[in-house]
């Protein structure tokens, strides 16, 4: 692109200008951001058009990774970051790998667990070329995130496990060190060992106190919850999960905030609160989220409150609810909570009297956990459908003229990104 030496010296200026007002991101910043967010776009857009100005302009798009992390934007910067790639000099490897680095994250936000992976991979790829032990670190850290989404567990855990070594070698601080054992408790709890997971949850939560890294606390303590809620311990998670939401109520991180009611909501729902289970439902199912938040978060949302329908009797909304999230989770290939879905589905056509209709919805949802055989969740969920298809079959027998439910136990997963 052809400037003026005007032109050329206006873009680097209004760069500078970004540079130094994101020098220091904290809550009130990002609010200050939101209202000049185009104006930011416009700012990376022709500083990345100029050779004089791309470099410093990267940079700036480097260094408001955090603000689109926390704020939920990483769909609006995505073709940003990919654009940045595509214009990085194969020589300039450090800045690649970071550039790598942040776009495989956005990727893994947003469902694309293929693409993370590779790019991951080849950040650790340029640590190795570079001798560079933090890079390294950081592209194993960054890969077991992946691994552990596709569900594949003993690569997580090998990826994680390998990444906190690293991180011990170059004398990495208390946040890389927590995100490493806080991926390690959740692929021992996506196995199902319990107490193992919350020991590494428990290093994790200590390691983020200590660094004040109050969002990455949060988030920890909400897998912690989790953790400690499918040990049956309910009164523990719930300290936890209000913990969490206790450090984020000052901030403007949405989707952090309703993973946690996701979480709550789940809790109240297992001790038989119904009414408070759907409250912490329909507190997450805000205008933010309904409209630009994450599909996984979304679906999370539609996919609880179809469920605490369901058990209400109130089987319309509850159908209606269950065929919208089953087409975005198919949206974004989250197959697991596709066939959670599908089962709810079905027992809600069961519950209908639509129990032939309810039966491939069983099919489905049972060869899709057969892919999933190390998935404790998924096991679970595979002993229920089967024993809710072999009473469908039943009824289909008796030929009853109405189905009674009395709703089905509901297991959430929720992610830590």
């Amino acid at each position: 692109m052809s400037s003026t030496p005007q032109f050329t010296k206006s873009v680097a200026a209004n760069v500078a200008y970004w540079r130094k007002r994101t020098e220091f991101l904290d809550v009130d910043t990002y609010r200050e951001l939101n209202r000049d967010r185009q104006n930011i776009f416009k700012a990376v857009k022709f500083g990345l058009r100029l050779p004089e100005t791309w470099l410093d302009t990267v940079e700036l798009a480097l260094e408001l990774f955090d603000y689109f992390d926390k704020q939920g934007y990483w769909r609006e910067w995505l073709p940003t970051l990919e654009q940045i790639l595509q214009d990085c000099p194969q020589d300039k490897l450090a800045l690649r790998a970071r550039i790598l680095d942040q776009l495989g994250l956005f990727y893994r936000h947003n469902r694309q667990l293929e693409r993370a992976l590779a790019l991951h991979i080849e950040e650790e790829e340029i640590g190795l070329q570079l001798g560079d032990l933090e890079r390294i670190a950081f592209g194993r850290m960054q890969q077991s995130g992946d691994y552990w989404r596709l569900r594949q567990y003993d690569a997580a855990e090998k990826a994680a496990k390998a990444a906190l070594t690293g991180f011990h070698d170059c004398g990495a601080g208390p946040v890389p060190l927590a995100n490493a054992m806080m991926m390690i408790g959740l692929v021992h709890q996506s196995r199902g060992a319990l107490d193992v997971a919350e020991e590494w949850l428990l290093q994790a939560v200590n390691h983020f106190r200590e660094a004040d890294a109050t969002v990455s606390l949060a988030r920890s303590l909400l897998n912690l919850g989790n953790i400690l809620e499918n040990g049956d311990k309910p009164e523990q998670a719930l300290v936890c999960y209000y913990e969490a939401l206790s450090f984020l109520k000052d901030t403007d991180n949405e989707v952090d905030k309703v993973r946690i009611e996701h979480s709550i909501g789940t809790l109240y729902y297992h001790q038989g609160d119904l009414a408070a289970a759907e409250a912490a439902f329909i507190r997450a199912n805000t205008p933010y989220m309904r409209h630009w938040g994450p599909i996984y978060e979304r679906s999370m949302t539609i996919m609880n409150l179809a469920n605490i329908c369901l058990v209400q009797g109130r089987l319309d909304e509850a159908e209606e609810h269950w065929r919208i999230c089953i087409n975005l989770w198919q949206q974004i290939g989250s197959n697991l909570m596709l066939a959670n879905s599908l089962g709810g589905l079905a027992e809600t056509l069961v519950a209908r009297g639509y129990i032939k209709q309810a039966l491939p919805k069983f099919d489905r949802a049972l060869a899709i956990i057969e892919e999933f055989p190390d998935d404790a969740w998924g096991q679970r969920l595979k002993v229920m459908f089967l024993e809710e298809q072999a009473d469908a079959i039943e009824k289909i027998k008796a030929r009853p003229s109405a189905v009674p439910t009395d709703g089905r136990p509901q297991v959430l997963l929720t992610e830590d990104d």
